[in-house]
């Protein structure tokens, strides 16, 4: 929470003392606005009051109380530049909403059981920090908005998403979404910064992102229980360094990217319920990726020209190591190691490979064996 404190300072004889006065500790109750620091000493069951609390550009320490039973919303946050830290908020129809100007910071507070969601966000330029919601109807977050920053957060058993964010620019590092009966993260918009975030157990695709220039890194998405493990549909947004695991019921691949001139580089995929890596539009690149163990191929190229795959490795898969779809052309596979795969660990179902280029693979099988290296 930002300070809120005032500086003092004076003279006693020669000697100048500064000083910190703290914020006054005062009941909060149902209904209050806050415009300026407060700190509540008790909880609060607000039947009658929409929102329970509304904090205005104020800044709100819940002590570690809680604010429950709600008619409407728990905390309404509006302004600018509002905060709210340290407590819980349950039983309301939404726990925690955050609109106004923006530039809002949110810490360690839990939103659970709420009747929509667990968070709400429509303004712009906020910081959810360490913050939990737990067994919401709807979603654990809902963000509306453009520039928020999302750390340490925790999205769990959730009825629908875990994370729903639509807008540009926001970041979302080292939160954690599981169990979720929805998509674990799922992102609309362009720009958007997924760093370090762990996705496991969600009924959905564990990691969802459509949109153009977002950028997924070391990340994990891990057992989804009927989706895929990252699902990616646009242009030029960059995976680097995911690990993407025991995702899906069947017909589930663990990395599905469609558009245009995305970037694979260094991910791993393995054990998934169909190809390590699905891959359908022109001039992707994969590099540097491993696809070990998977129910289908370990890269499957469905459709598209332009797209590359080099230097990474395809092992122990059910299908083809890599496989280049009749719809694929004028592709360039390179450089790929390709062993102990159930199908053959090249193959290309063009005839004569059409105009795909197969150069300098390692392998035990291929097909087409005339055009295939």
């Amino acid at each position: 929470m930002r300070s809120t404190s005032r500086l003092v300072s004076g003279f006693l004889g020669s000697v100048v003392f500064v000083g910190m006065l703290a914020p006054v500790s005062a009941q909060v109750n149902c209904g209050d606005t806050i415009t300026g620091s407060a700190v509540m000493t008790a909880d609060l069951v607000c039947a009658a009051h929409n929102p329970a609390v509304t904090v205005n550009g104020g800044d709100l320490d819940m002590a570690g109380h809680r604010i429950s039973g709600c008619l409407g919303d728990g905390i309404l946050v509006t302004g600018s530049g509002a905060s709210v830290e340290n407590g819980t908020v349950d039983g309301c129809d939404i726990g925690v909403r955050i609109e106004g100007a923006g530039g809002h910071e949110i810490e360690d507070v839990v939103s659970s059981d709420n009747d929509v969601d667990g968070f709400a966000v429509t303004s712009g330029n906020n910081k959810l920090l360490h913050t939990s919601a737990v067994g919401n109807m709807a979603r654990g977050y809902t963000i509306l908005s453009g520039g928020n920053k999302l750390t340490g957060n925790a999205a769990s058993n959730n009825f629908t998403d875990g994370f729903s964010v639509t807008g540009n620019g926001n970041k979302l590092g080292e939160n954690t979404a599981s169990s979720n009966g929805g998509v674990g993260i799922g992102i609309i918009g362009a720009g958007n910064s997924l760093i370090r975030n762990t996705t496991e157990s969600n009924s959905g695709n564990n990691i969802a992102v459509s949109g153009n220039d977002n950028k997924l890194i070391q990340n994990a998405a891990i057992r989804s229980v009927f989706g895929r493990g990252v699902d990616v549909i646009g242009n030029g947004n960059k995976l680097t360094r995911n690990t993407v695991g025991n995702n899906g019921n069947g017909n589930d691949a663990g990395v599905a990217v469609s558009g245009n001139d995305n970037g694979m580089i260094k991910n791993q995929s393995f054990f998934n319920t169909d190809h390590g890596f699905d891959i359908t539009g022109n001039d992707n690149l994969v590099t540097g990726c491993k696809a070990i163990d998977n129910a289908g191929s370990g890269y499957d190229v469905a459709s598209g020209t332009g797209n590359s795959i080099k230097k990474s490795r395809a092992a122990k898969n059910t299908g083809s190591g890599v496989r280049l779809r009749s719809t694929a052309l004028s592709n360039d596979i390179s450089m790929n190691i390709a062993l102990e795969n159930a199908g053959f660990d090249l193959e290309d179902d063009n005839v004569d490979c059409d105009q795909n280029t197969w150069k300098d693979n390692v392998s035990t099988t291929a097909d087409p064996t005339t055009c295939v290296d």
